[in-house]
């Protein structure tokens, strides 16, 4: 992915609970480690398991 200056930049994502991040990496480690970001992930696009 590029930003408008031609530069490549990176892709990462957070996971953020109201105290603060909670984990940092690239969206598949996140959804591999299956934390908070995960958590988040499955309830906003409804994978929710039941």
């Amino acid at each position: 992915m590029s930003d408008p200056r031609g530069q490549a930049r990176r892709r990462s994502a957070r996971g953020c609970r109201e105290t603060g991040i909670a984990e940092e990496g690239s969206h598949e480690a996140l959804l591999a480690r299956d934390g908070a970001y995960a958590v988040l992930h499955k309830a906003q696009f409804g994978y929710l398991a039941g």
